[in-house]
């Protein structure tokens, strides 16, 4: 079956560029498929230091269509060849066509540099906080807030790129920049915590531009040779200097989350070296509890932007992830410390953030794949159908053994609320951006907004070198690999954790478990138990290269703590006996699952 789709798809292409040949003719034909060429390699190229920023990558469209609309306008062979007949007209089709994909670009990327993180949708403790002040500092607030939005608003031009309006309105750029890092520098921690919870601040630091990518030649050197001389090196570095090294401490932990979210929508590599520095200096400062809080609001934001990308891909210098990831290791040896001796402190933090991450696979676990190749296999229920019970398992893990009322609620902006813990390990690729996550965060979404999801999860995905290798040769050894190295990479993330694994038995879940168990890190939380949803006999899963026969695989399936289920309920049942969830939650998984079975629309024959 894989054969003939890879066969179907290569003969599918040879048979389209024959025709393009054929009825466009040879220059146009050969234009159009060199520009197709230079979007895939530029889609395989992300994190390329000619894409150093934001700005890079819009230049880059924009010249594509221009040379694109050229041929497609001018070209002796294009049936558009307007240019022959009007040279002018053609020029003029050529401009707005670039002019508008430059637009559109800008537009995407100024909708996610505005959009609001899922934690910060709920904004009572703000609130409360506001209203815990008096009149005057109030209204001191809101005035900061209003300057600092008046001259955000003078900055942005929605229509005019910032690098052409700094040409013609320098001086009062200059002067408006200026305004804004003495705004929030004045302002009290209170206040300015209360502003940055409120202003657009991935779209701020992306209008303060600096003169020029100083720091981006040479090697890494220390944090000091490049917090000292700050104030020279432009606005935007001298406005995140400000907020990341000198008033890290007047910093919540909210806004510290919103400030390592604007980073990396910048993104990172827009001002080597000194970003990685900030976002270093961020978390070295963050310790204890709110170091764990910090960690879990960056995949709480429902976007690719999680903590894994920020750690292992945005942070390009080894010197500065290692620095990074022996602190969280100091961190949480102290937490486990209380953990283990029960203290006061360990069962109220149990109570706010959990001690377990619930990790699951996407297709044949969550939604069903319809036996759509490559997603999955099961064909027993409807694609994209949610399989009943599951999300109520999910929460059930998430809150544990300890008794916990029905109606209690994950939005991290409520005071009370719990911070949910729940990760996908997905094996479908990453490609650029957010192109391949995009639809299922957008899914994830659905499922919260209809109230059926506990909490806004994060996504690990895999890569295209384990996708090509299934795809092309059946091979499932990549992708377990590829969870397990996830898998590791995430627990070095939350070592103060524990962990639970969901997959099912169609797509090497099973032997990515076995991977887990056996290369989990002593210093970290460890792996209670992983629930495999049944979608194939039992004797068809991928048991890996070193295991002979199905008896040698069952036996360290066992010794990993797999657990083969038919049914979530099945799952919950077995949870349940091993105190990972408790009676009441049983119940709860139960008649979920019933509501979730009513739920399912079945295809009429």
């Amino acid at each position: 079956m894989r054969t003939v789709i890879v066969l179907s798809l290569f003969a599918l292409i040879l048979v389209g560029l024959v025709s393009l040949f054929q009825f466009v003719g040879v220059l146009f034909g050969t234009s159009c498929l060199f520009s197709l060429v230079l979007v895939v390699v530029f889609l395989t190229s992300e994190g390329s230091p000619l894409l150093y920023a934001q700005e890079a990558e819009n230049r880059f469209w924009t010249v594509v269509a221009m040379l694109l609309s050229s041929v497609v306008f001018f070209a002796e062979d294009s049936p558009l060849r307007v240019g022959h007949r009007s040279p002018v007209l053609g020029a003029a089709f050529v401009s707005v066509f670039a002019l508008w994909i430059s637009w559109y670009d800008r537009w995407r990327r100024r909708r996610r540099l505005v959009r609001t993180p899922h934690f910060s949708l709920q904004r009572a403790a703000s609130r409360d906080q506001l209203v815990s002040k008096s009149p005057r500092e109030l209204d001191a607030s809101i005035a900061a807030l209003a300057r600092v939005d008046d001259a955000l608003i003078r900055l942005d031009h929605f229509f005019i790129p910032s690098a052409i309006t700094r040409l013609w309105r320098k001086r009062e750029t200059v002067r408006i920049e200026r305004f804004i890092i003495e705004t929030l520098q004045d302002c009290q921690a209170d206040d300015l915590n209360a502003l940055l919870r409120r202003v657009k601040l991935g779209l701020l630091i992306y209008k303060l531009k600096d003169n020029s990518r100083d720091g981006q030649e040479g090697s890494w050197t220390s944090p000091s040779s490049y917090f000292a001389d700050a104030g020279a090196r432009g606005a935007r570095t001298e406005l995140v200097d400000l907020l990341a090294v000198q008033r890290v401490a007047d910093l919540n932990v909210h806004s510290r989350v919103v400030l390592l979210d604007a980073l990396q929508q910048m993104p990172l590599s827009a001002c080597p070296h000194r970003a990685e520095l900030w976002v270093r200096n961020v978390i070295l400062w963050t310790r204890g509890d709110e170091l764990t809080e910090l960690k879990t609001l960056c995949d709480l934001k429902g976007d690719i932007h999680s903590l894994h990308k920020l750690v292992y891909h945005d942070v390009s210098e080894p010197g500065i992830r290692r620095e990074i990831l022996k602190h969280i290791q100091r961190e949480a040896s102290v937490q486990s410390a209380h953990r283990l001796l029960q203290t006061r402190a360990s069962r109220s933090r149990a109570a706010r953030r959990g001690e377990r991450k619930v990790l699951s696979d996407l297709d044949d676990t969550l939604l069903c794949s319809g036996g759509h190749y490559p997603a999955g296999i099961d064909r027993r229920w409807p694609r994209k159908a949610v399989y009943p019970g599951v999300l109520a398992f999910f929460r059930e893990l998430d809150l544990g053994a300890a008794e916990a009322p029905d109606c209690l609620s994950f939005s991290p902006g409520q005071a009370g609320a719990r911070l949910g813990n729940l990760v996908f390990l997905s094996a479908r690729p990453h490609v650029f951006s957010d192109l391949a996550e995009r639809s299922s965060y957008a899914k994830f979404t659905h499922l919260l907004q209809a109230k059926r999801l506990h909490t806004m999860p994060t996504l690990l995905t895999g890569d295209l070198k384990t996708g090509g290798e299934m795809m092309l040769r059946g091979d499932m050894e990549p992708l377990a690999q590829k969870k397990a190295q996830n898998f590791l990479e995430f627990q070095a993330l939350y070592p103060e954790f524990d962990f639970v694994f969901v997959g099912d038995n169609g797509q090497g879940d099973a032997r990515a478990a076995e991977l887990m168990a056996a290369a989990s890190s002593p210093r970290g939380g460890k792996m209670e138990r992983a629930y495999m949803h049944v979608v194939q006999p039992i004797e068809k899963t991928h048991r890996g290269r070193q295991h002979d026969s199905v008896e040698s695989a069952k036996a360290a399936w066992d010794k990993a703590g797999v657990c083969f289920v038919e049914t979530f309920v099945d799952a919950a049942l077995d949870a349940a006996a091993r105190r990972l969830i408790s009676t009441r939650g049983l119940r709860r998984v139960g008649l979920a699952a019933k509501a979730d079975f009513e739920l399912v629309q079945w295809e009429r024959a």
